[in-house]
């Protein structure tokens, strides 16, 4: 079981996610853009955050660069969910520090086969240092 923070401006998709993912035995906290995922996750510590790119606020690469930038979030599994899997989109997702990344019309098998992957990645591997 995993702490995952949900990060979509599509209170759908994000209701969908949740729900697949707690079906997992994973506890889920949902934010609803860049700055409510930032303020919680000054609060609470995550396994992982799982965020859109395209939100009001700021977008998905934007937040794991702030993410990475805060000594609470630096080492926190961040995966990228989005609309668009082109080749530039997956290394702007890289380049800003995302430890993942995926499209949204994956099956959600496929979603929780990466996250267990990710998750046990992350365990596996020591912290990041500044």
């Amino acid at each position: 079981m995993a702490k995952i923070l949900l990060v979509d401006d599509d209170p759908v998709l994000l209701q969908l996610l949740a729900k697949q993912l707690e079906n997992s035995n994973h506890l889920i906290t949902r934010a609803n853009s860049g700055s409510e995922c930032l303020a919680i996750a000054a609060r609470e510590k995550f396994d992982l955050i799982i965020t859109d790119v395209l939100m009001p606020d700021f977008d998905g690469y934007e937040l794991t660069r702030r993410l990475r930038a805060r000594p609470g979030t630096r080492d926190t599994l961040i995966q990228i969910f989005t609309a668009s899997l082109q080749g530039p989109e997956q290394d702007k997702a890289r380049l800003a520090g995302a430890d993942g990344y995926a499209m949204k019309s994956v099956v959600v098998n496929r979603l929780n086969q990466q996250i267990e992957s990710l998750l046990a990645r992350g365990r596996a591997v020591p912290a990041k240092t500044p």
